[in-house]
């Protein structure tokens, strides 16, 4: 019986150490470029340009996008666990119009 209880303790500091490595890997430091999520300026102007040529007053776009569209998800998908995988409805937020690229930049 010795025996087993020395490879679950085994086995259980090898989790521990394997969950403390892929933590110590969960930092906001991006290395170089500066830290995770901040866009350089020349990201920003490239977006700025981008968005400029847009023609999100054109509604045409829009009504091919929503044609053929039979339904869209909502609610959860769940695992076999009962773990949610995927929940449509939080993104909600997303309806609407968007905000002014002076207001995001």
């Amino acid at each position: 019986m010795q025996k087993n209880s020395k490879r679950t303790g085994l086995a259980g500091l090898s989790a521990l150490a394997a969950m403390l490595l892929l933590l110590s890997a969960c930092n906001k430091n991006a290395g170089i470029g500066g830290k995770a999520g901040d866009a350089s300026s020349s990201t920003m102007k490239s977006n700025q340009a981008f968005a400029q040529e847009l023609k999100l007053d054109d509604g045409q776009d829009f009504a091919d996008a929503k044609r053929g569209l039979i339904a869209r998800p909502s609610g959860q998908i769940l695992g076999a666990d009962g773990t949610v995988l995927i929940d449509f409805d939080a993104f909600k937020f997303i309806e609407g119009k968007a905000a002014p690229m002076s207001e995001i930049a």
